[in-house]
């Protein structure tokens, strides 16, 4: 009899291995690993963000009177929109890149 109760307890221990190595069979490495995901795409998403604020800073100092000029003074009223629009996305860019070095939930 012995026997007979290691042998199951040997099989369930197989089991609940087995399961912890399945794709969504909810072991403690997956819920482990899930926030470093949800970390790692939040972190791709914000190298997105700035490489795109980046680019269209660029192309916008490409569109100034003197693109040569460091400081760049933009005149054209269309062109200063684009500016505060691009500052008030590299702001929210900054925010949550904080947010996120500080562990905190992004909004």
């Amino acid at each position: 009899m012995p026997s007979i109760k290691i042998k199951k307890e040997n099989d369930e221990k197989k089991e609940k291995e087995r399961q912890m190595q399945q794709p969504g069979g909810g072991g403690q490495g997956e819920s482990q690993q899930q926030p470093l995901i949800n970390k790692l795409a939040e972190l791709r998403l914000i190298r997105t963000l700035q490489i795109r604020v980046n680019k269209r800073t660029t192309t916008l100092s490409q569109m100034l009177d003197n693109p040569a000029d460091v400081i760049g003074q933009a005149k054209a009223r269309d062109l200063l929109e684009q500016l505060q629009e691009l500052s008030k996305r590299q702001e929210s860019i900054e925010s949550v890149t904080r947010k996120t070095a500080a562990g905190d939930k992004a909004p």
